[in-house]
């Protein structure tokens, strides 16, 4: 059988990306002795039923129709999740059952030197393809051959109606009616006793990573999304008869046995930002951890004593741009990811860690088995960006059998874009000492461009200073910022600069400028520059954005 060079390389990838996620697990006590867990990782080559989509770094090839192998696969993701899920409980004393622990390969027939087509009879005779597929019908057999306490598969969602859609937010679906506490009285549609319960309590953990904004929920009130097959699946209701001649009612064929579990998808890949995420083995490592911690839960068993801390790091100020990268509005995915970043950990001060950061356009970062302590904090750099701003410096905890969710950003050295022509403004100058103009109040920031020096700051009630220091002369301008009348939430009236390339000198109430968009939403109004973007003169009064042209 013949591959192409990239999907032979993908191979021997693909086996080095597991090990590396098995050997950063850490060894824990025998708290889960004697529970049988079978593990399901869904789909398992890279074919089209595998969900593959495209990404940025991994477009769609134009000789399959499907991205590299190192793209978005579900079938990569979830065995990512599933290593690390099956590897933590098997070193807390569980005995653990795999549905499948390889991924791939997939068969084309080669046609004129290409591979564009995927040949299912070909397929389906290959004498591996029992390893990467293995049947709904025989794991259902498997399971209850098996005697399994705890059945989880592991999936990734899409909503069906168009790539790029913006729902976001995890679903457990278990065998049986939604009234699950009267399912076996019901048309004798069952309930496996303990389904519900186990979703539950795994829900608040897998969830923990939306809401701490690093992969954003669309949800909103927080429901939880935990549904019963026979009522979630407009189709008809389905039996299947398993080795032991027991019947099963339900949808899922990887739910139609007698074990209590669950399907979970815990994300919609079909949400772009989020599949660009699940490129990185170790975000994916993390969710296993959720489905782990929700295991321990269900079975008070013990707890760990290392603590995690995951995190992104971003651009401050610019947006990404994509038609592979729609993103909520006003959630952290819209800033562009830092590339090549190295992330530096430090513990009382001194370096303990570090992470680079892929090019796959996520910016994840992630740091596994810390002692607690509450002295931790984080420093990084990334090619074309300012050091890392003392902000994002302070120390914090890490605390024993949990997450610590951190969201930096960095400063690009290049200048902003420019903004619209009408909002230029005139501008008076009054020549006094630096020192004397700066007393007593705190510089938020300091700007140089073409000679000129730009200094804002803020007194104890947060009134704005803004000055301009001419690096010949040494001589210091105060610019008016009576113009600022908007106070936002945070209590600025002015609360951040930033020079255009053409040399015009803006600032804005909130925290940083960093978009070109009027929110409206709260009594914080954000204005925000975008060229595409026309605005009348005479709504300016309604912008909290000022800019002060001249010099």
């Amino acid at each position: 059988m013949k591959y192409t060079i990239g999907h032979m390389r993908q191979f021997t990838s693909i086996g080095l990306i597991v090990t590396c996620l098995l050997s950063s697990v850490s060894v824990l006590g025998t708290n889960l002795t004697g529970k049988r867990i079978y593990i399901n990782p869904g789909h398992g080559s890279w074919g089209s039923d595998d969900r593959p989509f495209a990404t940025i770094p991994y477009p769609n090839l134009p000789t399959s129709g499907m991205p590299d192998t190192l793209g978005f696969y579900e079938s990569n993701t979830n065995l990512w999740k599933c290593m690390y899920l099956g590897q933590k409980l098997e070193a807390a004393g569980a005995k653990v059952f795999y549905s499948r622990t390889a991924n791939g390969p997939w068969d084309y027939e080669m046609v004129d030197g290409d591979y564009p087509t995927y040949n299912a009879a070909n397929y389906l005779n290959r004498s591996d393809y029992h390893k990467y597929n293995k049947n709904l019908t025989e794991i259902s057999a498997e399971v209850e051959a098996n005697n399994i306490d705890y059945f989880i598969s592991v999936h990734s969602n899409a909503t069906g109606i168009k790539d790029g859609d913006l729902r976001n937010h995890p679903l457990y679906i278990y065998r049986g009616p939604n009234d699950y506490a009267s399912a076996n009285t019901v048309n004798n549609y069952e309930y496996v006793p303990g389904s519900y319960e186990k979703a539950a309590v795994s829900w608040d953990y897998c969830n923990e990573i939306m809401l701490s904004g690093i992969n954003p929920s669309t949800d909103f009130k927080k429901t939880k999304y935990i549904v019963g097959d026979q009522d979630f699946y407009s189709e008809p209701y389905d039996s299947h008869n398993q080795h032991s001649w027991k019947t099963y009612y339900g949808y899922l064929g990887a739910l139609k046995h007698g074990a209590s579990g669950f399907l979970v998808e815990g994300y919609f890949h079909s949400y772009q930002p989020a599949r660009h995420r699940a490129l990185n083995p170790d975000y994916c490592a993390m969710e296993g951890l959720a489905y782990y911690r929700g295991i321990v839960d269900y079975y008070d068993a013990d707890i760990e004593t290392k603590g995690y801390i995951m995190g992104t790091i971003k651009d401050a100020n610019n947006k990404i741009e994509h038609s592979l990268f729609k993103y909520l509005q006003g959630t952290n995915d819209q800033w562009l990811p830092c590339n090549g970043a190295t992330v530096t950990l430090y513990k009382a001060g001194v370096a303990i860690q570090t992470y680079k950061v892929d090019t796959l356009y996520n910016g994840i970062f992630v740091f596994k088995d810390l002692e607690p302590g509450d002295d931790y904090s984080l420093d990084a750099t990334c090619p074309g960006y300012a050091p890392l701003a003392n902000t994002y410096k302070s120390t914090f905890s890490v605390k024993a059998n949990q997450t610590t969710y951190q969201m930096i950003y960095l400063e690009e050295t290049a200048q902003p874009t420019s903004v619209p022509s009408i909002f230029g403004m005139e501008q008076s100058y009054t020549n006094q000492s630096v020192s004397d103009l700066l007393s007593n109040k705190t510089i938020r920031r300091t700007i140089y461009g073409d000679g000129m020096i730009y200094i804002l700051a803020v007194d104890a009630n947060k009134q704005p200073t803004l000055l301009a220091v001419n690096t010949d002369t040494q001589n210091a301008t105060t610019l008016p910022t009576n113009l600022c009348t908007v106070t936002s939430n945070n209590g600025y009236k002015l609360s951040d600069i930033a020079l255009t390339e053409d040399g015009v000198l803006i600032g804005c109430n909130m925290e940083n400028v960093k978009s070109i968009k009027k929110i409206d939403e709260s009594d914080l109004i954000l204005f925000v520059i975008d060229s595409s973007v026309e605005f009348d003169e005479e709504d300016q009064e309604d912008y909290s954005c000022y800019s002060f042209s001249g010099r």
